[in-house]
């Protein structure tokens, strides 16, 4: 289970009591977490991460789920090396330039890295962009950034993977579920589609979910799409 931008495992804690019978593992992204970065990474270089942590653990194949990010992240590595994926699902994903995305991410780090702004300051600006309106009626809770995390690490993260444009790429045969919430300002609809044309694929949209759609509205779907993969 790969986590997005701007969070670290954690971010699944509230998936996880509908996995009982699986072994899960969650991993942090570089510079999220309890990661750190070294200098300037890729999407590649991140994937390169999740098949060191899957060969330290004698993990052949896995069923990867990402969120945001990881969703470009699991997307890499069921295109490099289809073997090592039994399925993928993408929760989210940013997969297509978002040039209204990209430009909002830097400009409130930019604040950061002056010191204008804190971290929490971002997390709340980030969370309220991601919350659907009915999230943002209702006080549903949205992810938190833990208050560790060095603007740094963010700068190096955010540049890594916005803008990032997947149009075009291909599979190679590996089953995917792509899910997205309807008020979800950041997933590009037709970007989407296109992702869940390929044999095998499905597509679910959430209605009136945002970018980081509750447990209860995908998780079944998640596991059900497991399941029929699994052979």
């Amino acid at each position: 289970m790969l986590p997005g931008f701007f969070t670290d495992r954690s971010f699944w804690n509230p998936y996880l009591a509908v996995l009982d019978g699986f072994t899960v593992v969650a991993m942090d992204m570089r510079g999220c977490g309890d990661t750190r970065s070294e200098g300037p990474f890729t999407i590649g270089d991140m994937m390169d991460d999740v098949v060191r942590v899957m060969d330290s653990l004698g993990i052949w194949s896995a069923h990867v789920v990402g969120w945001d990010t990881g969703s470009a992240v699991g997307f890499a590595l069921a295109r490099s090396h289809p073997l090592r994926v039994r399925s993928l699902t993408m929760i989210s994903p940013v997969l297509c330039d978002d040039m209204r995305t990209g430009t909002l991410y830097r400009r409130i780090l930019d604040r950061v890295m002056i010191g204008t702004s804190d971290i929490q300051s971002l997390s709340d600006a980030v969370n309220t962009f991601w919350a659907s309106p009915r999230q943002l009626e209702n006080g549903m809770p949205v992810h938190r950034v833990s208050g560790d995390i060095r603007p740094l690490d963010l700068l190096l993260h955010l540049k890594a993977t916005i803008p990032g444009d997947y149009e075009g790429e291909s599979l190679h045969g590996v089953p995917a579920l792509t899910i997205y919430g309807s008020d979800d300002i950041l997933s590009d609809g037709s970007c989407m589609r296109r992702f869940a044309e390929g044999a095998g694929s499905e597509l679910l949209i959430l209605e009136s979910e945002g970018h980081i759609p509750s447990p209860a509205s995908c998780m079944r779907k998640i596991v059900s799409f497991i399941r029929s993969n699994d052979g």
